[in-house]
């Protein structure tokens, strides 16, 4: 076959071109376009085209070259272990960029949170050491959170594994510390699900109702509403509970919210009943006869306002309860933060 060669490069050996080389396929089938990079002697070194790369150079074949595809790093992963093999001890992935290239090395970064990613990616020569300086690798707390928000489009994203993830990287970390943040972590995320259960439970009976259904259906669903009610405000209240204690246990200077702080009484009287429920159906609280405690049987202000009413106090689960939840995932993010 004859090989077009109009315009070809020279070679100073005075070889044949045999053509420009765009793209290689990698062992497992993948074809990627590539661009010149280099030669030494009669290697050929080519690496995968960046978004960066504007009107990358072709690289040209002779008679005799040995073409050698570079590495390509992307990003870095970070593991509890140097030896890490279980996905359990896998915690996330970081983008890298280059920062210089000297003889046998290739100096590295990783991207920070909120800094522009054009796509540039770290390129290996075989023999390379790929090599990070001190602080050239940055783990940020808020950077896992946007992590682990990924692909959740709305609704509550799980504290627990950010926190897991970021105390990874605590060399100080105090291990009751650890346990106690992780426990409050689980427990808020529960009662974020739990909360969520309400919500779709109380659209179902309206849609029920308004819909003209009755007998069985909307009463079995009216009582699991009331039931997933109590379960969440009692895992709430004791995640609030935590949060309190959290200053003088975990010795943070962080103070309770404000927003938590106004409903702290409401929760700690709601979830009281709701755990006692067995002397408030005889109206007593303490083993005192007290009527005004039979208001916690009164439902009839969660199925109309979506809101629980008790002995003058009130927790509204549309607005207050959500920002209770918001406002408490930051105030423990924000202690393990300063940890």
């Amino acid at each position: 076959m004859k090989i077009n060669t109009e315009g070809a490069p020279k070679d100073p050996e005075g070889r044949s071109f045999r053509g420009w080389i765009n793209t290689v396929t990698s062992v497992e089938g993948e074809t990627v376009r590539v661009m010149f990079d280099g030669r030494e002697g009669r290697r050929l070194f080519v690496r995968q085209i960046d978004p960066t790369d504007v009107d990358p150079p072709r690289a040209p074949y002779f008679e005799g070259d040995e073409v050698v595809a570079m590495t390509v790093v992307a990003a870095v992963e970070h593991h509890h272990s140097d030896e890490a093999t279980g996905a359990d001890l896998y915690l996330f992935a970081t983008r890298v960029i280059p920062v210089r290239r000297e003889p046998g090395h290739v100096y590295a970064r990783t991207l920070r949170r909120g800094e522009a990613d054009d796509g540039t990616r770290v390129h290996l020569r075989p023999g390379d050491t790929l090599t990070f300086e001190e602080g050239a690798i940055l783990a940020e707390l808020e950077a896992i959170d946007d992590w682990e928000r990924a692909g959740i489009e709305h609704g509550w994203v799980p504290l627990t594994p950010v926190l897991w993830t970021w105390l990874g990287f605590v060399p100080t970390r105090d291990a009751a510390h650890v346990r106690y943040l992780l426990a409050a972590a689980r427990r808020l995320d529960e009662a974020a699900r739990l909360v969520d259960q309400t919500t779709s439970l109380r659209d179902q009976l309206a849609s029920q109702i308004s819909t003209g259904q009755v007998g069985p259906l909307p009463r079995r669903t009216f009582f699991k509403l009331v039931g997933a009610t109590e379960v969440a405000v009692v895992a709430l209240e004791r995640v609030v509970d935590m949060a309190e204690k959290a200053p003088t246990l975990l010795a943070t200077p962080h103070a309770l919210p404000a927003p938590v702080t106004t409903k702290r009484e409401a929760m700690r009287q709601v979830r009281n009943a709701y755990e006692h429920i067995e002397d408030r159906a005889f109206g007593r609280d303490r083993q005192r006869v007290d009527p005004s405690v039979l208001t916690i049987f009164d439902h009839h202000e969660l199925v109309t306002n979506n809101r629980i009413a008790y002995r003058g106090h009130t927790l509204d689960l549309a607005t207050e309860v959500p920002q209770l939840l918001t406002e408490l995932r930051a105030y423990f993010k924000t202690i393990a933060g300063t940890m």
